[in-house]
């Protein structure tokens, strides 16, 4: 076994750390809802944030692990302490380095590991942000890319932590939310989505690190007035509500996606959803979004692919239409004619503001992998797997060829109609 290397600025490293003043301190719900949240992107059953003390490595959060710290000498996150980018054991059996771990030949018996280190604004690499398997695997692209920004997080919230009573206002909502996301005992595999979400997450996360940054230089500079303090705040305080709603929406989407039976869903849930998921992208891009109808009215169906039909159809129309002055998507929802019992079924349409889509394109546009946005922006899986999930329902998914702007129709049975087999 190779026992890890102290890092050259090791002193100041733990200098560091102990400012934080976190170590020991009890697990705090906005931290656990990150560990479950990675664990549930990677689809692994252990998850940490792991702190490297100077003999022990110490967790803030664990998932799927009972024991609250371990020896730094057989610690694999302080093999990460030298570097600031990905650390991975695709196979610890097969690694000289840990071949003979006791962490690896006895409990929790690691095969695979992944750790990214955290960063502090100075340069010190606190511990990582790490994932746990008990077999041999790699991560997907989408999978490093939540590593990275979820740890970027995580040493934000201990520096937003290490500032004192000043932060605790406008950290409280988002708190709260990642409780909800603690409480949540099995997330669906999300990984599939993770890069949207980490977009529309980073954006407002952007908003407080400027924020934060122009406290620090302010407070350095002692030139921080009580009027600039509160503006600060004030900033923080809704950009984090902004992302507890956003979390809020894949929490609903997320939990949903184990269930297996068909259910009544209201438009008005499915909406919020939607909304939650893509709101923050088009406000950036100044694309307007209008919902027309009946919010009440009820379809049969699973609300996660109901959810993923229409975000998927408005995102294709942010893409299409975002770089356009004036752009603006349409959601409208008709009532079904119960008069006619042959069509008891409810109408959703997204329109936008495009000019719609040339003959060429159409007859393809549902084929599998068919796609017109650059390389790798896009798999062309989108609209056919659309199309199968609402025909799964008894629904249809259509193309409308006399809207002068681009439209997409579909329909889903209104009410107790469904010939979706649960």
């Amino acid at each position: 076994m190779e026992t890890p290397r102290p890092p050259l600025d090791e002193k100041e490293r733990l200098h560091e750390l102990a400012s934080y003043g976190v170590l020991d301190t009890p697990p705090e719900a906005i931290f656990d809802g990150i560990t479950q949240l990675i664990a549930s992107t990677c689809q692994v059953p252990i998850a940490l944030i792991s702190l490297i003390d100077s003999h022990r490595q110490w967790f803030k959060s664990r998932f799927g692990l009972e024991a609250t710290e371990t020896s730094r000498e057989i610690s694999f996150c302080a093999h990460a302490l030298s570097q600031d980018h990905l650390f991975t054991v695709p196979d610890a059996r097969q690694d000289p380095r840990f071949s003979d771990n006791p962490l690896v030949t006895d409990q929790p018996a690691i095969r695979f590991y992944a750790g990214m280190p955290l960063l502090s604004s100075t340069g010190h690499v606190l511990g990582t942000l790490c994932v746990i398997d008990t077999k041999p695997r790699t991560l997907t692209s989408e999978q490093a890319e939540a590593l990275r920004l979820l740890s970027f997080q995580v040493v934000r919230l201990l520096e937003h932590r290490r500032m004192g009573d000043s932060y605790r206002t406008s950290l409280k909502s988002l708190s709260e939310t990642q409780a909800q996301l603690a409480e949540t005992s099995k997330l669906a595999s999300i990984g599939t989505m993770m890069g949207n979400i980490a977009h529309e997450i980073n954006n407002p996360l952007a908003v407080i690190l400027g924020r934060n940054d122009q406290l620090k230089s302010l407070l350095q500079k002692k030139m921080l007035t009580a009027e600039t303090g509160e503006k600060a705040l004030s900033t923080i305080e809704k950009t984090t509500l902004q992302i507890a709603k956003i979390i809020r929406g894949l929490l609903n989407v997320s939990r949903k996606a184990t269930q297996t039976e068909i259910e009544s869903l209201t438009m008005r849930s499915v909406i919020e959803d939607v909304l939650a998921l893509c709101e923050d992208r088009l406000k950036k891009y100044q694309v307007s979004i209008e919902v027309i109808g009946n919010l009440d009215l009820q379809v049969m169906g699973h609300s996660t692919q109901v959810v993923q039909v229409i975000l998927n159809l408005v995102r294709n129309s942010f893409d299409a239409i975002k770089e356009k002055p004036g752009s603006w998507i349409k959601i409208e929802i008709k009532d079904p004619d119960l008069r006619d019992s042959r069509n008891e079924s409810l109408e959703i349409s997204v329109t936008d503001s495009g000019p719609g889509i040339p003959p060429e394109i159409r007859a393809h546009m549902m084929d599998p992998y068919f796609t017109t946005k650059p390389k790798g922006e896009g798999t062309g899986l989108g609209l056919s797997i659309s199309k199968t999930l609402i025909e799964q329902h008894g629904g249809k998914l259509l193309y409308d060829t006399q809207s002068p702007n681009t439209r997409f129709t579909l329909t889903l049975p209104h009410k107790s109609k469904s010939m979706l087999a649960a």
